[in-house]
């Protein structure tokens, strides 16, 4: 089946944050977040993320990032700022990272705090950091 606007992820995971959104969404370690949490967070970052990087629709972020609560609230948001993800895993080698960011034509690359010193070819850098209130 081809792509359509009622199943593309975003709005899969709006109907599903409708119909649960007080069940638990991810669990990583001793942290959980609702669909309802994910959902809000996400729209936020996404919004932060256009508002600050002046990020359009159809353009590439990066993500490099262990995995973790915070790296699904920034897939989201990407996806929800109409952006593509380019993700990278991160256990490689920081040179491959560089020519990734930079062959993908990337627009920003979010990372993680311990990571963000090692980015080198990508214009801007978010940090992604976790506001728990």
């Amino acid at each position: 089946p081809s792509l359509t606007e009622e199943n593309n992820l975003t709005h899969l995971f709006a109907k599903t944050v409708s119909l649960f959104p007080d069940k638990v969404a991810v669990i990583c370690e001793d942290q959980k977040i609702t669909f309802k949490e994910l959902d809000r967070e996400s729209t936020l970052l996404a919004k932060y993320l256009v508002s600050k990087y002046k990020i359009k629709p159809n353009t590439f972020v990066a993500f490099f990032a262990d995995k973790n609560i915070e790296m699904m609230i920034a897939l989201l948001a990407i996806l929800k700022a109409g952006c593509a993800f380019i993700p990278i895993d991160a256990s490689c080698p920081l040179d491959r990272v560089n020519f990734i960011v930079k062959d993908g034509k990337c627009d920003l690359i979010c990372v993680s705090p311990e990571k963000q010193t090692l980015i080198l070819d990508c214009p801007q850098v978010h940090v992604m950091q976790r506001h728990v209130e």
